[in-house]
């Protein structure tokens, strides 16, 4: 009896490090193709923005911070100011306001999109 409660225990230790690694892995990739949008998105208005809000589940680190400056600085005049803001509501990936322009690469978004909800 112990060895099987032994068995379950740890299996589910197993399953919750794995979810950790996946959820960390995805985030990392929406994160990814939210830069990639920003670098290449040909339908983001770059005239008369002023601001570009990053919005991400936890603070940016200073890898994301730099790439998304990089990001910014190739596509928007060197007026615009990044603003990094902590959402709660996102619970990975990111979500970038360019104006009016939004980019969605939030892991609410993925799952709304995967049943159709949106």
């Amino acid at each position: 009896m112990s060895f099987l409660l032994c068995v379950l225990v740890l299996q589910g230790v197993v399953i919750g490090i794995m979810a950790l690694i996946l959820r960390g892995l995805l985030n990392r990739m929406l994160l990814d193709q939210a830069v990639r949008y920003l670098q290449a998105g040909s339908d983001v208005q770059t005239q008369g923005v002023n601001v570009v809000t990053v919005q991400t589940a936890s603070a940016a680190g200073a890898a994301l911070r730099q790439r998304i400056q990089m990001a910014v600085c190739q596509r928007f005049p060197d007026s615009v100011t990044i603003d990094f803001q902590v959402c709660k509501k996102i619970r990975g990936g990111a979500v970038i306001h360019v104006g009016s322009h939004v980019i969605d690469c939030s892991l609410q978004d993925r799952l709304e999109r995967a049943f159709h909800k949106k």
